[in-house]
């Protein structure tokens, strides 16, 4: 419809960088947000009890919901941060040991989850757009259950966001997470080990 083309756009200004062009009036009338998707990518009502995936309503991103048995996708697992394309590392590609960022999102990808095999990490602007305050959580827990209050891995490096490095040197190896616990962003060494959670493109 054409109010999901405009709120489409309203929040990928925020999410690409340009939080100038947010239009909050439109924003507050792009009522419904998230809905949950099953293991081949098929709608599902709000009151599912199962579900793999879930779709961002405002953008379109669809996202994988975290688990907590054990498996590929629980909520306990962290990451170091590794990129081995020069394209997007920023000139360093983090580190390469295992557990890392790129062998979780080949992993995933070879599952085909949620019918999809074009996952890949957020931005830090797209992942910031989940962040929001739900009486102590910091994420909508009735789609995101298993959300660690902790740091989330994006793909963006320290580069990627002119104006906010002072805590990023060197520039080279550092990239950003964002915290769910208290909504923040920050950047730290690609050596750090962090939670990560995938997204595709729609």
């Amino acid at each position: 419809t054409d109010r999901d083309i405009l709120c489409y756009y309203a929040y990928s200004n925020l999410y690409t960088g340009n939080p100038e062009a947010r239009d909050n009036k439109l924003l507050s009338t792009c009522s419904k947000k998230y809905t949950k998707l099953d293991a081949n990518g098929n709608d599902l009502p709000d009151t599912a009890t199962d579900w793999v995936c879930i779709r961002d309503e405002r953008t379109f991103l669809v996202w994988e919901k975290k688990t907590d048995d054990d498996g590929l996708r629980d909520k306990d697992l962290t990451y170091y941060w590794y990129d081995p394309d020069p394209l997007t590392n920023g000139g360093n590609e983090g580190k390469p040991d295992l557990p890392n960022t790129n062998a979780y999102i080949q992993s995933v990808n070879s599952q085909a989850l949620g019918g999809a095999s074009n996952w890949r990490m957020p931005t830090v602007y797209e992942l910031e757009g989940l962040v929001e305050s739900f009486g102590g959580n910091w994420i909508d827990t009735d789609f995101f259950p298993n959300t660690r209050t902790w740091h989330y891995w994006t793909s963006s490096t320290a580069f990627s966001r002119p104006g906010y490095t002072s805590a990023c040197f060197p520039l080279i190896a550092h990239a950003w997470y964002t915290n769910f616990n208290g909504g923040s962003s920050g950047c730290n060494p690609k050596t750090y080990r962090k939670a990560a959670r995938l997204v595709h493109d729609p």
